[in-house]
């Protein structure tokens, strides 16, 4: 217990001379740990709750007159916290990404009767609720597609600035670990939007990070149903190495599972069509 909490602890900066004039709360960070942690279980946190709790606006202008600042911002608060949260802690990014989901299909955002009488905040709860900011976060740092670009499509054991030498079971034991399992959550929550981009994108900013000599894939830029299928091959060939740890293998089984259903799911819909 007292090591979750410890984890968490990074995330509270109250004092603005900490260089941001607006951090999370306490109860937001609370909130999405609960969330979070108990994301799966037998004591799960309806999802519904915990967006409509995150998201209230009941203490905002209380938070307002404390901070003296008008840098205060509900949208950008969160949606820097969810996101440092998502990164920090991978294997919370499941849940990060479900409750971003709730949140952006909330009817409204919870306010006191005193604030729906004045309209407050009426010319920021659109952007709020959509989580403006985390999507525009998240569209300029992390595309979905450079993590199977850069983890598929190079030797798996020369992803170092120096060339290494051939692989060891200690070097492929660190192979693909952290990339294979931050690409889980992606393709389960956005895995159908993902394959609705083949024949439509081209990666050639995804792809510019890999070094050349090192590159697998001889296809062209674009972002082929070729080259969706030389990433299931390379998953499959991860789940097949038993020098890597049990949960990276698993993963990349599951990963292909999943695009496998995805295919065969966009087959049947077609086919109703």
């Amino acid at each position: 217990m007292e090591e979750h909490k410890a984890e968490w602890k990074p995330f509270f900066y109250p004092d603005p001379e900490d260089g941001d004039p607006d951090p999370p709360t306490w109860d937001e960070i609370q909130i999405l740990q609960e969330f979070v942690e108990r994301y799966g279980t037998a004591n799960a946190v309806p999802v519904d709750d915990a967006a409509h709790r995150f998201m209230s606006l009941r203490n905002e202008d209380d938070l307002i007159q404390e901070r003296q600042s008008q840098a205060v911002d509900k949208g950008e608060r969160v949606s820097w916290l969810l996101w440092d949260a998502a990164i920090e802690m991978p294997n919370y990014q499941p849940a990060v990404l479900r409750l971003v989901e709730a949140i952006r299909a909330l009817p409204d955002l919870d306010r006191t009767e005193e604030q729906v009488r004045t309209s407050r905040f009426q010319d920021r709860l659109e952007d709020w609720r959509n989580l403006a900011v985390f999507k525009d976060i998240w569209e300029e740092t992390h595309d979905p597609l450079r993590i199977p670009v850069f983890a598929l499509e190079q030797e798996p054991w020369k992803h170092g600035p120096v060339p290494l030498p051939p692989p060891s079971p200690s070097l492929l034991q660190r192979h693909n670990l952290t990339d294979v399992h931050a690409m889980v959550p992606f393709f389960e929550i956005a895995g159908s939007i993902i394959f609705k981009f083949v024949g439509k994108k081209d990666l050639t900013l995804a792809e510019a990070n890999k070094k050349p000599d090192l590159n697998l894939w001889k296809g062209d830029s674009s972002f082929s149903k070729e080259r969706w299928d030389f990433w299931k091959e390379r998953l499959q060939w991860i789940s097949e190495q038993n020098e890597l740890m049990e949960r990276t293998r698993d993963d990349a089984q599951k990963l292909v599972e999943i695009m496998h259903s995805i295919e065969q799911q966009t087959r049947e819909k077609n086919s109703a069509l």
